[in-house]
């Protein structure tokens, strides 16, 4: 998706320029999770915190163990983003693998969990929309065995089953409860291990897009060292950025629009030029976010 084919907000968000203009100078590293996954709520951020030291405990344990967790979370937090980050943090002493349930098929995923014997060593798996596949009986079928001690008794190995499905981990819950096999399968969850993921605020969007720009600067080899606020705005108050993946992939395409040795980012880099909702935006914002225009937060190390 172009940023030049988003539609402007038409109306002023008081919440969020509030949040930017008392906003000066932001130490990413203060609200870090893990890796570039970051959380501005304090209560999500720890809770958080506390999930990626259970997971890494498990899979550094100097003994054998299996665990299993639950997860759910609103479609667009990030949470194989989140994952991820915590199977890069443990570099190479982690097999990591990763599979969507509901863009696969009986015999894909056979092949899947066969790879997963195959593994040696630490092995961390993440499973997103195990809620999905509703009335098939092999899904689950097919995946208890793996989640029984009994299998790889021997090696550490961390199952994450994540899911978006209701508004809830209790609906989630009745939803996988309501399918062959699903109370059996939540039977290998231990309890402790369910956890709820809060939806992202303006404040996540906003340091997910300062975190995005400041790692698409390194992976291009640019700094970036100050953003403007209204850059932030419209991606935090925009639809068609709403989720943690649609703002890292904008964050990338911004970065590559800036000018040799600018450390900057501009409102006009989220933009090609002549793009129109660039310019009906700004004009929207002469009146409604004046003091955004112009004014930058700087990312402090």
């Amino acid at each position: 998706m172009r940023l030049g084919t988003l539609q402007p907000v038409a109306q002023d968000d008081p919440k969020t320029r509030s949040l930017l203009s008392s906003m000066s100078n932001v130490a990413l590293s203060h609200y870090k999770v893990i890796g570039n996954y970051t959380r501005h709520d304090e209560t999500a951020r720890n809770l958080l915190k506390d999930l990626k030291q259970k997971i890494i405990s498990g899979l550094e344990s100097s003994t054998p163990k299996h665990e299993n967790y639950l997860i759910w979370a609103p479609p667009g937090t990030g949470k194989t983003f989140f994952v991820k980050q915590i199977s890069d943090s443990l570099e190479e002493k982690v097999q990591y693998s990763e599979i969507n349930l509901a863009e696969t098929d009986e015999s894909i995923f056979r092949r899947f969990l066969s790879n997963q014997d195959k593994m040696d060593g630490p092995c961390l798996c993440f499973m997103d929309e195990a809620d999905s596949r509703k009335g098939e009986a092999w899904l689950y079928e097919t995946l208890i065995p793996y989640l029984d001690v009994r299998v790889h008794p021997d090696r550490r190995q961390v199952f994450i089953l994540a899911g978006s499905s209701g508004t809830s981990i209790k609906e989630m819950k009745r939803n996988i409860m309501s399918r062959p096999k699903g109370p059996d399968l939540l039977s290998r969850i231990p309890q402790g291990n369910e956890y709820e993921i809060p939806a992202m605020t303006t404040g996540d969007k906003v340091l997910v897009t300062l975190a995005s720009l400041k790692q698409a600067g390194r992976d291009v080899g640019k700094n970036v060292v100050e953003v403007e606020k209204l850059a932030l705005y419209y991606a935090a108050v925009t639809p068609e950025l709403a989720t943690a993946r649609q703002l890292r992939e904008s964050a990338l395409r911004c970065v590559e629009r800036m000018p040799p040795g600018e450390d900057r980012v501009r409102y006009d880099n989220l933009f090609s030029p002549g793009d129109v909702p660039s310019k009906e935006f700004w004009i929207k914002a002469r009146t409604q976010t004046p003091d955004l225009i112009g004014a930058y937060i700087r990312l402090e190390h």
